[in-house]
């Protein structure tokens, strides 16, 4: 019995060597695939990694350029804001002009601006010095202009009417005129 237990041990240890190089291939073939897998999972991770970095890089550049156009829109506004109340103050200082300084505007205001034979038109404040300025103005001109009965719709300033046509120089469209001057002159002043 001696050569057949042989034998059966000779089969038992080549069938033993067998399953260990079956199984051995197999963990090998498992190690291949889990290393491949775990390779792929990494440049995987990578690819999502630098998309949410490129998607979190677009996402803070999109803030930052509402931001700052916001912080323009604020910066004008503000300049805005600012140049309205230095105009505001102009034109309160232009409408303050009083006296014989207001006469005199007013004198140059219709010499630049009448032909002759105009009717002039003053607001019901100045009624008391609106034939003084019509004869002044008549005096530089050397043309005949009468003063109306009609009042001026504005505080400052003087219309000249001749039949249907109208110069208005009352002294805010004066002001709204050169407006845009004005303001442009303030900003270079204030924001070089």
């Amino acid at each position: 019995m001696n050569g057949i237990e042989n034998i059966k041990n000779k089969i038992m240890d080549e069938a033993a060597l067998d399953a260990q190089k079956i199984t051995d291939d197999a963990q090998a073939k498992a190690d291949a695939i889990l290393a491949e897998a775990d390779r792929q999972m990494q440049k995987e991770e990578a690819a999502l990694l630098e998309k949410g970095e490129k998607a979190a890089s677009l996402a803070a550049e999109r803030i930052l350029s509402a931001a700052s156009a916001g912080r323009r829109s604020e910066t004008l506004r503000a300049k805005q804001d600012l140049l309205g109340s230095v105009f505001d103050r102009v034109l309160g200082r232009l409408e303050a002009i009083s006296g014989k300084e207001y006469e005199d505007l007013l004198v140059r205001l219709v010499c630049e601006n009448a032909q002759g034979g105009e009717e002039l038109l003053f607001p019901a404040a100045d009624a008391g010095i609106a034939e003084q300025v019509a004869k002044q103005a008549s005096a530089k001109l050397g043309k005949e202009l009468k003063v109306s009965k009609d009042a001026a719709p504005f505080t400052k300033g003087v219309l000249l009417r001749r039949g249907r046509q109208e110069v208005n120089c009352s002294l805010r469209v004066i002001a709204e005129y050169m407006k845009e001057d004005l303001i442009r002159e303030a900003a270079d002043m204030l924001f070089g």
